[in-house]
């Protein structure tokens, strides 16, 4: 028997809701122009970014410092299975530290698979790190509007909060040939992404802790 047909509620629990239509609105509103919301988005796009837009493009990295091209399509299964890791691994780390330990381990990956020569186990294992940072990226993007602003409003802040993110992922793959084609090289683009990252960890570290702001 499917799990929903058993556990979850045939109808929806209405809940009694006081406050004005126009209140709720003006908050949602208060809150995703507010400079922390705009700042933690800006911060999760650069991560997005610099870690997919690499990740993605691993194979022709791999291949341009030396690996065949069965060695690079190995490196890129396995930022597959390092994505699986780092989401087994998400709950385990503190709320409080997730985003500045994310962010700087995602830039420290990225920037070992642009600056490290070789070999390609050294870069295949970078590139596990590098998944496993997006394996937890993925979690993280759909908790830290609920731990930095509460469940009120939660489906509206999500939204609009995910909005840009899904974008960068989307464009990710693409984004990845373009800059080796305007840079010179992968590696160059590498560095690039690293150096987005970098500033995502470095403002995370700075600015922001995942605490929780209210209690609805």
């Amino acid at each position: 028997m499917p799990l929903h047909a058993r556990f979850l509620n045939s109808s929806w629990s209405r809940i009694p809701h006081n406050e004005p239509a126009a209140a709720a609105r003006e908050r949602v509103r208060a809150t995703r122009r507010s400079p922390e919301f705009l700042g933690l988005q800006a911060l999760m796009v650069l991560l997005c970014l610099g870690l997919y837009t690499v990740t993605l493009n691993v194979i022709p990295l791999l291949i341009e410092k030396g690996a065949d091209y069965a060695t690079a399509a190995l490196g890129l299964a396995l930022v597959g299975a390092g994505q699986v890791g780092g989401r087994l691994l998400f709950g385990s780390l503190p709320t409080g530290t997730r985003l500045a330990v994310i962010t700087g381990t995602g830039a420290t990956a990225v920037l070992m698979l642009a600056a490290v020569p070789g070999p390609a186990p050294v870069l295949i294992a970078a590139g596990v790190l590098a998944g496993a940072v997006r394996g937890c990226q993925t979690l993280l993007q759909a908790t830290i509007v609920g731990d930095q602003w509460g469940s009120r409003d939660l489906g509206a802040l999500q939204g609009v909060f995910a909005a840009p993110l899904t974008a960068t992922t989307a464009i990710a793959p693409a984004a990845g040939p373009l800059l080796a084609a305007w840079l010179g090289t992968y590696t160059a683009m590498a560095y690039a992404m690293a150096a987005a990252a970098g500033t995502a960890a470095i403002v995370a570290a700075a600015r922001f802790t995942t605490r929780p702001q209210h209690s609805l």
